[in-house]
């Protein structure tokens, strides 16, 4: 169907035209302003609704109209309410009878029954609408719903009740988002809300039904103000009507509110409405109920408060980010885009590059999201990325233009891998207290070329962004640890997924999605002030000073798992039956024989699993499995680490005074950045299980064939799966397995090209040079790790590989020395390394290359140098 959408630049309308465009829709959107995140594929046209001529140009060729233009904030120029409202509605009506196009749904509402202090507990569809006068919005919905049923055509006339949910901008967000609520003495005070994209699934689907007539569109409970209240942490205040109403007006005539008295009236008696018809009629259920509407828009809007026009930031709150931007999205400032590889080289998902901004390193990020992912990882970890660079810049304070290239050109995509763009890091940067730019390339980047000049902040500006930083700062580990004591409220089990209907299902996988991308924001903004630390301690104490000074293990959430399975090894080593059970069978088997013959110790083992089972390695990658899932992936490194001594705890490095504080800032930002990272890894996982619970369930239905195919959409084609969706997937899969025989470039300027997969080896007494991570001097045999190789490492061998996540943290307790391709001294592979005394080195370039198994090969931690010794 081709179908139009009036007011598309809304809340409605932004998800409505998304929804439509998903189902394969042909969508037209119109409105006044270019809708936020519009997808490439919908066209839009800039009209107003009161220009019937270009209404109905809009309308050609279409054969429905979703009607949502409407005057949502009260107007001073009370003609604007009719002209839109009212004469809008009459140019669609007219659009449709000259271009013959025959079904509407018009976004009515509840208040269309009358915002009044007698209205029954549960209006139905059939009670008649009587809004009083004074309720311009309400009369003017009823008014418009009279002319459309007099029009004759087919239509669906939705009575939505308030929207409320992490997604909603408008007057609505502004009431909500005040210092405390406010409820008149003796009001019922009764709340019934309605999820954004509970609306957007309702439109889209009676867009292509065959049935007529109103309908209300709620969640079925009802709270009071007061449990309102509680839910968003704030205290309801209880006036007097007469001190209310002088309140308002006087806001009202002096320009000080943007909501009129009649609007604060219609909030006090909101219409409660029944919603038989839409489940039993319709067969639609919403996803989010009243009391899941204000918890969300609570986690996302608890950074402000409305001070009547003004939004006033709290400082000791952390920006909620955008979530749901398009993977491309044209540049604000219109510049030339170009491919940074050929056709048949380059991934479905690459990135356009700006010739101005086009230095790019995997050196830090391939580290988090090695590619190739499939698309539904590559997807949240490329928003999460960029979420980041948008929460770093806002607490910075960063200004236009820079503010619109942090989000549109800070990471992208190539080759199903994260690319992070040094041009734009380090101007954001260089904004810092502090910043070096070489220090911030060999911490950060691996000493990657910016290719751009970032000069260091001058001392006034540098000093106005300490101003504005330090009182946020202050509070970061606290909005972490506010995050963490959330997170239990939103996590399901596997059984509690598969127990979901499918519209519950859907909401948790699209809440699961954004709480990634915000929980990467809150780690990744961590990383970057640690940095800025490093770096200074660098400069002044120098790189042998930086790499040995330590935080802490016990208080490094990444070092958690290892830590785990030290325990575990510690408690076998006093149970001969379990150490035996361990060295003699196969790590599945041992579990079992293990939970049949040792209780306490599988007690023991659950408890691990409780705590790190959302660890594993290569976490990231949805269709991986994790320690939860496979257990005896950590059975197996437990087993290996019987007949291993554990490093006793490093000395501490003796540093001067001026040193000693900035590190103890350094390491506080580097234990909140592990902290964030393990909450995002919680919500990854809770994503995972979101996303194979709904493969399961389209395959069960033969949508996809395998329920892993699920992890080769977006969440949009999961949400609302296109018809070739199985050739879709049958493509992407291809495609993944053709980019992961390339060796993807670790650094490119404007394009890449894959790098050679072989190099000639390391000679006795040559050496690769890296940077050096941790101090200490080792030799060992080299074991080679690659994804899905890691369980192949034995005790006492050199561990190299391109990169390492969390998930292989478990096998540093064993690893004689770690060496890798890529990676700064902040990298994964470094910090884990420096806190369990482990000889590291990163950022060879090529040692996965140039060593070969079973080599020995001599580590020194300090000079950053692997020199072979046979």
């Amino acid at each position: 169907m081709r179908i139009l959408v009036t007011g598309a630049s809304g809340v409605f309308g932004r998800d409505v035209t998304r929804r439509l465009w998903m189902k394969g829709h042909d969508v037209v959107a119109l409105s006044r302003s270019r809708p936020a995140n519009l997808p490439s594929g919908v066209e839009f046209i800039s009209a107003d609704i009161r220009d019937g001529a270009k209404v109905e140009k809009a309308m050609a060729g279409c054969d429905a109209v979703v009607h949502l233009a409407w005057t949502v904030t009260p107007s001073r120029r009370v003609e604007d309410h009719h002209e839109i409202d009212i004469d809008g509605t009459q140019n669609v009506l007219d659009a449709m009878t000259r271009t013959g196009c025959g079904r509407i749904v018009f976004a009515s509402s509840v208040t269309a029954y009358g915002a009044l202090p007698d209205n029954p507990s549960f209006l139905k569809e059939d009670d008649p609408l009587r809004p009083p006068p004074e309720q311009i919005y309400a009369t003017n919905k009823a008014a418009a719903e009279k002319m459309i049923i007099g029009s004759g055509a087919s239509a669906v006339l939705i009575r939505a009740s308030v929207v409320l949910g992490r997604e909603v901008d408008n007057v609505g967000m502004r009431l909500f988002t005040t210092p405390s609520l406010v409820q008149v003495r003796g009001d019922p005070g009764r709340m019934q809300l309605l999820h954004p994209e509970d609306i957007g699934r309702f439109f889209a689907e009676a867009v292509s039904s065959d049935k007529t007539g109103p309908v209300n569109l709620a969640a079925s409970d009802v709270l009071t103000m007061a449990e309102v209240g509680r839910l968003m942490e704030k205290r309801v205040v209880v006036v007097r009507e007469s001190m209310l109403k002088r309140a308002m007006d006087a806001m009202w005539k002096y320009n000080l509110a943007e909501v009129d008295p009649a609007a604060y009236q219609t909030l006090r008696f909101m219409p409660v409405v029944d919603t038989t018809a839409l489940r039993e009629q319709w067969g639609f259920r919403c996803g989010y109920t009243t009391a899941g509407c204000v918890a969300d828009f609570a986690r996302a809007t608890n950074w402000f408060r409305y001070l009547g026009r003004r939004r006033v930031e709290l400082p000791w709150r952390t920006k909620y980010p955008v979530t749901r931007v398009p993977l491309e999205v044209p540049p604000p400032d219109g510049a030339e885009m170009a491919a940074a590889a050929p056709p048949g080289v380059a991934g479905e998902f690459d990135s356009l590059v700006d010739p101005r901004y086009a230095g790019y390193t995997a050196a830090n990020t391939s580290e988090a999201f090695p590619g190739p992912l499939t698309p539904m990882s590559l997807e949240v970890g490329l928003r999460g990325m960029r979420a980041a660079a948008e929460m770093t810049g806002h607490v910075i304070g960063i200004a236009e233009p820079l503010r619109s290239h942090l989000w549109h050109r800070s990471t992208s995509l190539f080759g199903h891998a994260v690319y992070a763009n040094l041009s734009v890091i380090h101007e954001m940067a260089q904004q810092m207290p502090g910043y070096d730019p070489e220090a911030w390339n060999e911490l950060m980047f691996g000493g990657a070329e910016t290719h751009a000049e970032t000069p260091a902040a001058s001392k006034s500006q540098a000093a106005r962004t300490a101003g504005r930083v330090g009182p946020r700062l202050g509070y970061y580990s606290k909005e972490i640890a506010r995050f963490e004591r959330q997170m239990p409220g939103l996590v399901m089990s596997e059984a509690e997924l598969a127990e979901l209907p499918d519209e519950r299902l859907l909401a948790q996988l699209g809440l699961m999605h954004d709480m990634v991308v915000y929980s990467w924001g809150l780690a990744a903004t961590a990383s970057a002030w640690a940095a800025a630390v490093f770096g200074a301690i660098e400069k002044k104490a120098g790189s042998s000073v930086a790499v040995s000074i330590r935080g802490g293990r016990e208080r490094l959430a990444s070092a958690g798992a290892l830590l785990a399975v030290q325990q575990l090894a510690a408690q076998a080593r006093r149970e001969p039956a379990v150490a035996e059970i361990l060295r003699s069978r196969r790590p599945a088997d041992a579990l079992a024989e293990i939970r049949a013959s040792a209780p306490a110790f599988s007690r023991l083992i659950d408890e691990a699993i409780a705590r790190h089972g959302h660890r594993g390695p290569w976490e990231t990658e949805l269709s991986n499995f994790m320690f939860g899932d496979a257990p005896e992936l950590l059975i197996d490194s437990v087993a290996k680490h019987l007949d291993v001594a554990e490093r006793p705890a490093p000395p501490a490095v003796r540093l001067r005074a001026n040193v000693r504080g900035m590190a103890k800032i350094g390491h506080h930002f580097q234990r909140t950045r592990e902290r964030g990272r393990d909450a995002a890894m919680a919500m990854t996982h809770q994503y995972r299980l979101a996303a194979r619970e709904r493969g399961r369930r389209l395959a069960r239905d033969g949508i996809l064939a395998d329920p892993t195919d699920i992890y080769y959409l977006t969440l949009d084609q999961a949400s609302e799966p296109p018809l070739d969706v199985k050739e879709i997937v049958a493509r992407r899969r291809a495609e993944r397995e053709r980019l992961a025989s390339l060796s993807m470039p670790i650094t490119f300027t404007g394009r890449w090209e894959a790098e050679a997969t072989d190099a000639d080896p390391l000679k006795p007494g040559e050496e690769l040079s890296g940077i050096p991570a941790s101090s200490g001097v080792i030799r060992g045999v080299v074991r080679i790790l690659r994804s899905g190789t890691a369980d192949d490492l034995q005790p006492g061998e050199v561990l190299v590989a391109k990169l390492t996540d969390t998930g292989w943290t478990p096998l540093f307790g064993y690893a004689a020395a770690v060496v890798t391709d890529m990676g700064g001294q902040l990298s994964h592979a470094a910090v884990v390394a420096r806190e369990f005394g482990i000889p590291c080195v990163v950022q060879t370039n090529d040692a996965t290359l140039r060593l070969r198994d079973g080599q020995t090969v001599e580590v020194n931690g300090a000079t950053g140098v692997v020199r072979a010794i046979d």
